[in-house]
């Protein structure tokens, strides 16, 4: 049945080339053999089953089990795969590569080879071509990967190919174009990044083996990436900025766990991105929309927003058939002559890019709900399909765009689109107090409306984000319930999910905030932690981040070592 949800079949394999690296031309790395261990477990607690690990192979034994991953994926009819690689790597002219634990490299040959010929495949049977494996899986409809790359540890075939003049070495980065493919890298351009000691983990692999248990839940897979990168330049204070790239087909939705998709959504939304085999379009990760289809139709500032709806549409809040079928029975036992019946389709856009970004994402999906029970015929109209989509922040940004409010959109000129669009206006608020004012445009698009949920997103000001950490393990419970309750008491803050334990907190309990502008939240969170403690907790300007912080509104409350919190009392109401 079109209406069907059903998630993607899940395989991952998860491979660490560490402490076998000893006697080859790499030095050994301490942390992956227990990299591979940290997210094999993280997947397993959101239901994860078929999770293949392996520590240690040669480049040889890579390509074979990458090949074995790949074709489960290939082979699969809805499938989502997880590839996560911790090692020595490289990338070099376009092309990255990961070392065997028998790499064996003679710099001197490879660098001959790569002046002589850019394009040459490098490195011969001591690493393995990802980006070619990889490229098994373009146009991969109803498929998903993640390539998870935490490879950019010191790597003295970098040095010595640099040295010898290859500037177009580095460690790994973005550089295949596979579609249905999305990569996630340690570091962004091609930097390097720390390595650990042996029996430890990565920071990467600790801050990716968190998020998949926290939020790998209905979290779509940029979202996930995006929170862990933001936490990783976050714990290294700017140090270390991880990247993302390729590209995802969205919908069917890949999550590590949950976002279901409907039967349409897995058979059919590939096909209207593809003309005779010729791809034009796809949803870029970072995205999460069609992108680079050329609007034909003039440069009007809605109009590209309407030219990316494609003549299928896919339901995502089902205007399901049920009632169109319902609808046209109605009209069939109608005088056809009275009015000619028009079919409107509607598209829910809702504002990222700040604090405030998942509210609206929420409260797009309850317009969708309420679009979606509208039945008809009215006014000669029957409701057509409804899809929620993502209006980045980048795109908002450009003049043509620069929404800050809850709107309704229709074609200047249609009168259908307009009554259409004042009904679902008045339905809306009637159902959930949100108001949409309804506004006229040059749409150039028949039988279709676009509603903006972006109440502030080009507001200078996003809330505060407040890390919480605690000093030692007795004061988590507490500390996560007087997170709950200064998230009501002081509504410019958010509180981020999840608290860091630190041995090397103060030794009294402080706040710390990082630019001018945080100072009245970050006093005010400590006039509710004096109500709660009984005693002053003071809000300490830490000077000589805001650069490093890139302008993100961060605050940290740390509960001191010699704080007590089995003392503190919250009322139930509170929590």
């Amino acid at each position: 049945m079109a209406g069907q949800l059903l998630e993607p079949q899940r395989f991952a394999l998860i491979v660490g080339n560490g402490l076998g690296y000893t006697g080859s031309s790499l030095p050994a790395l301490g942390t992956p053999c227990n990299d591979i261990e940290a997210v094999a477990g993280s997947l397993k607690e959101m239901g994860w089953t078929d999770v293949v690990t392996a520590c240690d192979l040669t480049a040889s034994e890579m390509r074979s089990r990458i090949y074995d991953f790949t074709s489960k994926v290939v082979r699969t009819e809805r499938a989502f795969g997880l590839l996560y690689f911790s090692g020595h790597a490289v990338e070099i002219n376009g092309t990255n590569y990961l070392f065997g634990k028998d790499a064996n490299i003679d710099t001197d040959v490879e660098v001959r080879t790569a002046l002589e010929n850019p394009e040459a495949s490098l490195f011969g049977d001591s690493a393995v071509n990802i980006d070619f494996e990889i490229n098994r899986l373009n146009n991969g409809w109803g498929r998903g990967v993640l390539v998870v790359l935490d490879a950019c540890r010191d790597n003295p075939i970098i040095d010595a190919m640099q040295a010898a003049g290859i500037t177009g070495i580095r460690y790994p980065t973005k550089t295949s174009n596979a579609t249905g493919v999305m990569y996630a890298f340690a570091t962004a351009d091609g930097a390097r990044a720390p390595g650990g000691l042996p029996g430890s983990v990565s920071l990467y692999t600790k801050v990716w083996a968190e998020h998949i248990v926290r939020e790998g839940r209905e979290k779509e897979l940029s979202i996930l990436a995006n929170r862990v990168n933001t936490d990783m330049r976050r714990r290294t204070r700017n140090k270390q900025r991880p990247d993302t790239g390729g590209s995802l087909l969205s919908p069917p939705f890949f999550c590590i766990a949950g976002c279901p998709s409907t039967v349409d959504q897995w058979a059919s939304y590939g096909g209207q991105f593809y003309s005779g085999g010729h791809e034009v379009g796809a949803v870029d990760s970072t995205v999460e929309r069609p992108s680079g289809v050329e609007d034909q139709r003039g440069d009007n500032r809605l109009g590209r927003v309407a030219s990316l709806m494609p003549d299928q549409p896919v339901l995502v809040a089902s205007a399901d058939s049920a009632d169109a079928q319902e609808a046209q029975s109605d009209v069939s036992g109608q005088d056809q002559s009275a009015a000619p019946i028009q079919t409107i389709r509607t598209d829910v856009f809702w504002c990222d890019g700040d604090d405030l970004a998942d509210e609206r994402h929420d409260r797009a999906d309850r317009v969708a709900d309420v679009i979606s029970t509208i039945k008809g015929p009215m006014s000669g109209i029957v409701p057509g399909p409804v899809r929620v989509r993502v209006l980045p922040k980048k795109v908002n940004a450009q003049d043509r765009y620069k929404l800050n409010d809850d709107v309704v959109y229709h074609d200047r000129g249609a009168r259908g689109e307009k009554t259409w669009a004042e009904i679902l206006s008045q339905k809306v608020q009637t159902a959930t107090g949100q108001v949409l004012e309804v506004r006229q445009t040059d749409l150039y698009s028949l039988n279709y409306t676009s509603v903006f949920v972006c109440d502030g997103a080009l507001a200078s000001r996003v809330r505060a984000r407040v890390y919480v950490q605690v000093s030692h393990e007795t004061q988590r419970e507490m500390a996560d319930k007087i997170s709950r309750y200064i998230s009501k008491q002081v509504p410019k803050a958010t509180l981020s999910t999840g608290i860091e334990l630190r041995p090397d907190a103060p030794a009294d309990t402080e706040i710390r905030y990082f630019a001018d502008r945080e100072r009245p939240t970050a006093v005010a969170i400590g006039e509710v932690m004096r109500n709660l403690l009984g005693h002053a907790v003071p809000a300490k300007f830490m000077t000589g981040y805001e650069a490093s912080l890139a302008g993100a509104p961060v605050i940290e409350l740390w509960y001191g070592k010699t704080e007590d919190l089995s003392q503190v009392s919250i009322g139930s109401s509170s929590q």
